[in-house]
């Protein structure tokens, strides 16, 4: 049975199945040997009459000839609803295989026709694959724990397919995933703001096949979009280097910043609150808003753009380490209004 022309039969599409479920299962702590089991035989029951009449039979006789055939019932469980977008919390284990099969269903198919060009553009979407990512999303909603980045995941079956013989443009695919990540967020979470979106997600799409990290994004701007002081004061730093780039000026990256340098007390007070964030996990919020007041005295009371080249370069270094740490966060000067 073919799966696609040139992406190879279903047994071989079995065979990436059962690979690529075994990894996620590994990277997540659930039994690697179930998710195995349950990758081999997801497409079996695609072979049977039952199915060929009523292909929404699909998984669901799957399900019953496992436990027919003696199968571990999370097996069963996982071909029964590989077709399915969670709606509720996954916790049980037989839950969790039927995860990682549903997640390695769907990568090895974007990875598949990704790597092929075939990326859905305007409403037409041929091969499903804005559903599928819609899936992986909707599965680490649910999900209770860490998931790896689906960019990883892609890059993982990519290889699967090299393997059997498959050359896939790897570079093509993973534009193409951020893409249609891109896209997912903004039809699924329509009770944000168009622009809050925008600012949380990264103008480089990093983090984008992450939907935990930019699901958290999306609702920590929109409770920092209500504070007008904190987005004004947010935008200062991003604003100014912005401008001092465009004009030609060379602004410093590293973190190992001369306070002396600078030539005022303003930034060695702002420097040593910035940090202290990269690590504040649920506490996020109240260390930005803590950043308003020393941005605003460092901004305030001192030129940045100051006539001596060397206190202009540390004063521009730690303009940037304070956008870079609130940009980590979002691009504030992406919101409206």
């Amino acid at each position: 049975m073919l799966f696609q022309a040139q992406l190879g039969t279903v047994r071989q599409r079995a065979d990436r199945l059962a690979e690529l479920a075994g990894t996620i299962a590994e990277k997540v702590g659930v039994n690697t040997e179930l998710a195995k089991q349950a990758g081999l035989y997801a497409k079996a029951d695609l072979a049977t009459g039952l199915v060929s009449e009523l292909s929404s039979l699909q998984g669901v006789i799957g399900a019953e000839y496992a436990r027919a055939a003696g199968k571990h019932e999370a097996v069963a469980v996982a071909l029964e609803n590989q077709y399915r977008t969670p709606s509720s919390p996954l916790t049980s284990d037989d839950q969790k295989v039927a995860s990682c099969l549903v997640i390695a269903d769907q990568v090895d198919k974007l990875a598949g026709y990704l790597g092929l060009g075939l990326e859905p553009s305007g409403s037409s979407d041929p091969f499903g694959l804005r559903k599928a990512v819609t899936t992986l999303i909707r599965v680490s909603e649910n999900w209770k724990g860490d998931l790896p980045a689906y960019s990883t995941l892609l890059s993982a079956s990519i290889g699967i397919y090299k393997i059997q013989g498959f050359e896939l443009d790897q570079f093509k695919a993973e534009q193409s995933l951020s893409n249609i990540f891109r896209g997912r967020y903004e039809a699924l979470f329509s009770d944000y703001r168009y622009d809050v979106i925008n600012a949380a997600i990264p103008d480089n799409h990093a983090g984008v096949t992450n939907p935990t990290f930019v699901i958290e994004r999306i609702k920590l701007v929109d409770e920092l979009r209500a504070d007008d002081t904190f987005v004004q004061t947010a935008s200062r730093p991003i604003n100014i280097v912005a401008a001092a780039k465009k004009k030609g000026e060379e602004v410093r990256d590293g973190n190992d910043f001369d306070t002396a340098g600078a030539d005022t007390p303003d930034a060695k007070v702002l420097y040593d609150v910035l940090f202290p964030i990269s690590g504040a996990g649920s506490d996020l919020k109240s260390h930005l808003l803590s950043l308003v007041v020393p941005i605003n005295a460092f901004f305030d009371n001192n030129m940045i753009m100051a006539e001596d080249a060397k206190v202009r370069a540390c004063r521009l270094h730690l303009a940037n380490l304070a956008a870079k740490v609130i940009l980590a966060t979002g691009d504030f000067t992406k919101l409206e209004g």
